[in-house]
């Protein structure tokens, strides 16, 4: 075969994997537009950029939009889907539903480079190519998101958060090393009575070093119930009961799409 001497330009291209949080392996969604047929055992290839890791094998390749079998060998940084068994893809043709598996993302914050996208013939011919399909910013991640407080009793409870005592929000953090390792958080926190839609400070930064001193005072949190009716505290949060509250923790060390963001899953309840 003739080698084709000016690839056409793919378009519509987007390289997206399912998680921007920095290390970690699944999923990667390839969107592109042809210029130019795919020969039915013509060849796809995925350039990821530097910091991913592409293993050298268990990596799969599936899509609805081209028929027959795909078989996808790896080789540094560079995914190889070749086809067999179905028919030319004609042109222009829309993939939009191409997913590859296995791969890692970079252990960096921030922007990677940008990856290639690129169609070929049997004989490795380029057929079209896009070699500036748009850089991925990744992040860090917060989890286990939780409170410690306590009570009256003594006793430290991870439900409930007696107002006016003080307790302990901890969390944990996937980060990186280098310039954009998180070194400062911001905790916030929402109420169910507004839908955990309204976020308040409890402190605008402070060391990302998993764990935060929280003493809030009266009237931190609003009285959704009466308390009992001699007005003393009773440590039952079904008379007592203030609201249920949920913690937030945000990167302040980098911004935009870098900065990571999560809110705890279940929430605690603030009662006098």
């Amino acid at each position: 075969q003739s080698s084709i001497a000016t690839p056409g330009a793919l378009s519509s291209t987007n390289v997206e994997p399912a998680s921007f949080v920095i290390g970690a392996a699944g999923s990667v969604a390839v969107t592109f537009t042809t210029a130019t047929p795919i020969p039915a055992n013509g060849l796809i290839k995925v350039t990821f950029p530097s910091g991913f890791t592409v293993p050298a094998s268990g990596v799969t390749a599936s899509t609805a939009d081209i028929g027959g079998t795909l078989t996808v060998t790896t080789s540094g940084q560079v995914v190889t889907i070749t086809r067999s068994g179905g028919s030319s893809i004609s042109s222009p043709a829309t993939i939009d539903d191409l997913v590859i598996t296995n791969i890692t993302n970079p252990t960096v914050i921030g922007p990677a480079g940008a990856y290639t996208i690129a169609t070929y013939d049997s004989g490795s011919n380029a057929i079209d190519r896009n070699a500036a399909v748009a850089a991925d910013t990744f992040k860090g991640q917060f989890t286990n998101i939780a409170i410690s407080a306590y009570g009256t009793d003594g006793a430290a409870s991870t439900s409930y958060w007696p107002v006016g005592r003080q307790g302990t929000i901890t969390w944990n953090t996937t980060d990186s090393s280098g310039a954009n390792a998180i070194t400062n958080v911001k905790i916030e926190y929402a109420l169910d009575n507004d839908n955990y839609a309204a976020w308040t400070p409890v402190v605008a930064s402070t060391p990302d070093n998993g764990s935060y001193l929280w003493r809030p005072d009266e009237g931190t949190f609003p009285i959704l119930t009466a308390a009992d009716s001699g007005g003393a505290e009773t440590n039952d949060p079904q008379t007592d009961r203030m609201d249920n509250v949920k913690v937030r923790i945000t990167d302040v060390t980098n911004t935009g799409a870098a900065a990571a963001e999560n809110t705890m899953t279940t929430p605690f309840t603030a009662f006098y």
